[in-house]
């Protein structure tokens, strides 16, 4: 045996010591494709037929092998698990032939092409999404809402459970009044581009073309044609280890704790005292720069690319109920911070749909200082196309008083009326969905708006619902609202001290560089 074919064996089992039994199979198809091609140049042109010659040498390999392995019965994923062990072992073989070529270790190589996912943004013709008809109805707010724990059922935190239990006086009818206290603006443009993210299934394709070209001995998947691998979630078996959940007709990575390799210990306690002594407190809350310090460490370990997002900060919304809880001691502390980096297309901040920056989350755990999820991974390719925009002040102050297209409900009745100051607006995305009737499929897009914040001065103001109003700017979105008027009944909301939200919405806009 030679030094060099010694090499690859080793990596080999290294990474499997079971591959050992099947040293003959394995050296057979080294020394064949090597004696056929003594004198080949380790180029582009090379990896292609070597390629081309492992797809082919695999069928044969898994035929040789599989009936070694009968013990295995019939069991599907057994069957399957062995046949991407071949695939790996095919893989290994080539990614150590470089080492025989005299290559150095450290140059790249594949086997297949390499796959370019992020396309950049691409301008298309006017209204080329055609209609956009937002399908964010009154219901989904309510029940968005609902998950803050601000009505309409959902969990909600100890700050406000107060908010809806039973009493036997009447809710207060709160009506929201907007009143304008900003700076004098104005929007120039007749026209301006609406994104809307791209998939890109290329991947997607390939790979479910390389896994239907096995047959298993339960199932001969060569019989499913034009097959496409859409999710595919990879687990790591390790202490501390994430998930992988990949969308490939997206393009999209999230990444969450493997929680049954997180220490749990919380969840070995059967009273009420062991419960309690694994309860964080504010004291074990770090900084705001040791969190983003954690976060940032986790995006450069893992090489995830945020060249596209603006400077990322920690959401502190959650400190608020905090402030105006009376019962501190019993304040429930999340285990999670989540970091934002706010996504930027064109030099122009993306939001929610409530104003808040939109992009790419990083969650660090506090009771561990280590990131436990990072999402959504998302490549940046893009559409534009321009629509048209309201100019017209007035109407845009309409929208904006009545608390944005989707505007609060105005009680007939009202028992008490809290004036909203709005400040000077910023202009961004906001992100919608927006059902295509073409398709009859939804579709992420990223709508020009003013983004109005929230002025909370004086100390007896309420804990308002939201942090700013938001008021797209396509006109055919205004349109499709006009008759949107009745509102959605705010939840009654107990008044509370005057808390400072930390946000910092016009620093994220700067891109990172």
């Amino acid at each position: 045996m030679s030094n060099k074919i010694k090499i690859i064996l080793d990596d080999l089992y290294a990474l499997d010591p079971e591959l050992k039994k099947y040293e003959a199979e394995i050296m057979k198809i080294i020394e064949e494709y090597l004696k056929a091609k003594p004198d080949s140049k380790f180029d582009k042109n090379f990896v292609a037929e070597l390629r081309k010659e492992i797809m082919r040498r695999t069928e044969s390999l898994k035929a040789e092998t599989e009936s070694t392995f009968s013990w295995l019965g019939n069991n599907m994923f057994y069957r399957f698990a062995y046949a991407a062990a071949g695939i790996i072992v095919l893989l290994l073989v080539a990614a150590s032939l470089p080492f025989l070529y005299g290559q150095k270790p450290g140059a790249r190589i594949s086997l297949a092409p390499e796959l370019h996912l992020s396309g950049g943004i691409t301008k298309m013709a006017d209204s080329a999404f055609g209609k956009l008809a937002l399908n964010t109805s009154q219901n989904e707010q309510v029940r968005d809402s609902a998950a803050l724990g601000l009505g309409g059922g959902g969990t909600m935190s100890a700050a406000t459970k107060e908010l809806s239990l039973p009493s036997p006086i009447a809710p207060e009818r709160i009506n929201y009044e907007y009143v304008y206290q900003g700076d004098d603006f104005s929007v120039d443009q007749d026209k301006m581009p609406v994104y809307k993210r791209a998939a890109n299934n290329i991947a997607s394709r390939e790979l479910g073309r390389y896994l239907t070209s096995f047959k298993l001995d339960a199932l001969d998947i060569k019989k499913f044609s034009g097959a496409d691998l859409n999710n595919l979630m990879i687990s790591e078996d390790r202490e501390f280890g994430y998930m992988l959940a990949i969308n490939f007709q997206e393009g999209a990575i999230d990444i969450n704790s493997n929680w049954q390799k997180w220490p749990r210990p919380e969840t070995k306690c059967r009273d009420e005292r062991c419960y309690q002594q694994y309860l964080l407190t504010m004291d074990d809350v770090p900084a705001d720069e040791k969190i983003l310090a954690t976060a940032e460490q986790f995006v450069k370990n893992y090489g995830i690319d945020t060249s596209h997002y603006g400077q990322p900060y920690v959401q502190t919304g959650w400190k608020r109920y905090y402030g105006v809880t009376e019962d501190k001691a019993n304040f429930y502390v999340p285990e999670d911070v989540t970091v934002i980096y706010p996504l930027v297309l064109e030099d122009k901040i993306v939001h929610d749909e409530s104003g808040y920056p939109y992009g790419f989350y990083v969650s660090v755990n506090i009771r561990y200082d280590r990131v436990s999820g990072a999402r959504p991974i998302t490549p940046y390719n893009y559409t534009s196309s321009d629509y048209e925009v309201i100019t017209d002040k007035e109407k845009i102050m309409e929208y904006a008083n009545r608390g944005g297209i989707y505007p609060t409900y105005k009680y007939p009745d009202p028992t008490k009326t809290i004036e909203i100051e709005l400040g000077t607006p910023e202009k961004g995305l906001a992100r919608y969905w927006n059902y295509n009737q073409d398709t009859a499929q939804g579709e992420e897009l990223f709508v020009p708006a003013l983004i109005f914040p929230v002025v909370k001065d004086g100390a007896d103001s309420t804990v308002y619902y939201n942090d700013y109003v938001v008021v797209p700017l396509v006109k055919e979105i205004i349109e499709r609202q006009q008759d949107n008027i009745i509102g959605i009944p705010m939840p009654t909301i107990k008044e509370m001290p005057t808390v400072v939200d930390d946000t910092p919405v016009s620093s994220v806009g700067t891109t990172k560089q």
